[in-house]
């Protein structure tokens, strides 16, 4: 098979993302914090590559992309038949994006835990709160870590999205929705390079 076609090069790549995030599923008992972190790292990148992959095949097929996002390349894939010729849906694969950038969040400063800067020891924990005494959170609201009746409480139910449960919902959703449409993203793109329609 030639790999002169960038379409065909990118699909290589997310081809082994694919099979990786896939062979990291099909396990399943209960994940450490850290494999589940692993796992939605692995749907991080699978995500970029796949959606990269339909930007790639589209300039390929001779569509002039004029601006290059994921949701316009979504928007484009839909409105050229190519959800529909694969049999996904670009709802679903609009709120795969979404999920992938909540979950590229998930280390924002805005989810620093006030009571664990707190149990450091007392310079330490002084100069942090000092460093964290105003955090920048989404879409510039900010949040004074000093002074609040209770910190945590309010930075981990209004601005630290991903604790432990999120997370795992993340994880459920990858399992029951999103892997479904990157499975039939690969089975389609497979079948284009073979046929190299």
């Amino acid at each position: 098979m030639e790999l002169d076609i960038r379409w065909k090069q990118r699909f290589q790549n997310f081809r082994r993302a694919f099979n990786l995030l896939r062979s990291a599923l099909e396990d399943t008992n209960e994940y450490s914090d850290l494999e589940l972190e692993g796992i939605i790292q692995r749907f991080e990148y699978t995500f970029e590559l796949s959606w990269k992959t339909f930007k790639d095949y589209l300039e390929h097929s001779g569509i002039i992309l004029e601006e290059v996002t994921p949701r316009k390349i979504i928007k484009e894939c839909a409105n050229k038949g190519i959800f529909a010729a694969a049999g996904m849906s670009a709802d679903v694969y609009l709120n795969m994006m979404l999920e992938r950038n909540a979950l590229s969040h998930t280390y924002d400063l805005g989810c620093v835990d006030s009571n664990f800067i707190q149990c450091l020891p007392g310079d330490i924990s002084a100069t942090l709160r000092q460093d964290f005494a105003c955090v920048p959170l989404a879409r510039g609201a900010k949040l004074s870590l000093i002074g609040e009746k209770s910190p945590s409480e309010s930075l981990e139910q209004n601005y630290c999205r991903h604790t432990p449960e999120r997370f795992k919902q993340s994880l459920v959703n990858i399992k029951e929705k999103y892997l479904h449409e990157l499975t039939l993203q690969y089975e389609f793109l497979s079948r284009k390079e073979i046929g190299d329609e």
